[in-house]
């Protein structure tokens, strides 16, 4: 029998991991004046999981008056707004317009935690933790799974989010790290973007089968493509945007200039493959995760 000693127990190390993990993503909120709790709240309503005190108690399995005191403080920040029902618990909690521009945000920062700690793992790494969690919880607690701990669940996935996250991370020229895995939490897996016939043009592939297609760009509609597919000069326009030193529409442009009309990003793989006009010739460019 081994001896008892703290450091033996699986507990231990979970409980250590846990407070870690929880601490690292409490900073991250800390930037956008949201705690965690907060954001288990805003995130619930945005998902269309529960609108009232009584459904957010269920759905996030806290107590009733715990989850008043956050939308007290929600209500405080501007965040979301009540329309009065029969009583307080019955009342209809909406996001307000800031909230819901936030929540791009956050889902950037809740996959940036998440990548920062579990990034680590392979595909199979992960199917295996996530089926060891499922076990763990199904038969050792009353926890309810859900989310992915529902095995073949398939949910639809949140077209205006995914619009949004385009939106902000050119408005606020995010790293294209922080796009891709704000798009793939979002639900896309992959996407293409093309000028080949002069005009830029996109389209997102979504986890739920259906697609959707980006917005059109006004000063990206007469695109003229190189004859000559230069790789090094792709691979150097795309080291100068990275660096940003360039903004998207310049950036497309001089891709252009390279020979380069087309490019695919697969969010399986994190890859981008950059092609030529006719797709003859490529290159493959890795995406770094998040930090």
């Amino acid at each position: 029998m081994k001896d008892s000693t703290l450091k033996q127990h699986i507990g231990y190390w979970l409980s250590r991991l846990q407070n870690t993990v929880s601490k690292s993503f409490e900073q991250r909120l800390h930037k956008h004046n949201v705690t965690v709790a907060e954001w288990c709240v805003v995130i619930a309503i945005f998902d269309k999981q529960a609108d009232t005190v009584t459904g957010l108690s269920q759905y996030i399995e806290v107590t009733k008056p715990v989850v008043s005191r956050i939308i007290d403080q929600l209500v405080k920040k501007g965040l979301v707004k009540i329309n009065p029902g029969i009583n307080r618990r019955t009342s209809k909690i909406k996001l307000s317009p800031i909230a819901e521009e936030l929540v791009p945000k956050l889902t950037a920062e809740a996959n940036a935690n998440d990548l920062a700690f579990f990034g680590c793992l392979n595909d199979l790494e992960l199917t295996r933790l996530k089926d060891i969690l499922n076990k763990l919880i199904v038969t050792g607690t009353n926890i309810m799974p859900s989310g992915w701990l529902t095995k073949g669940e398939r949910k639809m996935v949140n077209k205006e989010q995914v619009l949004k996250i385009i939106k902000l991370a050119k408005e606020e020229a995010w790293p294209f790290p922080k796009t891709f895995d704000s798009l793939k939490e979002a639900g896309v897996v992959s996407y293409a973007v093309s000028w080949q016939n002069g005009k830029y043009h996109s389209q997102f592939n979504l986890a739920d089968n259906s697609s959707l297609a980006g917005e059109k760009i006004a000063s990206l509609e007469d695109i003229k493509i190189a004859d000559e597919y230069l790789e090094n000069k792709a691979k150097n326009a795309l080291l100068t945007h990275q660096q940003g030193k360039t903004s998207f529409v310049e950036w497309v442009l001089e891709m252009a200039n390279a020979g380069v009309a087309s490019y695919l990003v697969k969010m399986s793989d994190r890859t981008v493959h950059y092609f030529s006009f006719d797709s003859s010739q490529s290159f493959v460019e890795v995406v770094p995760t998040f930090d």
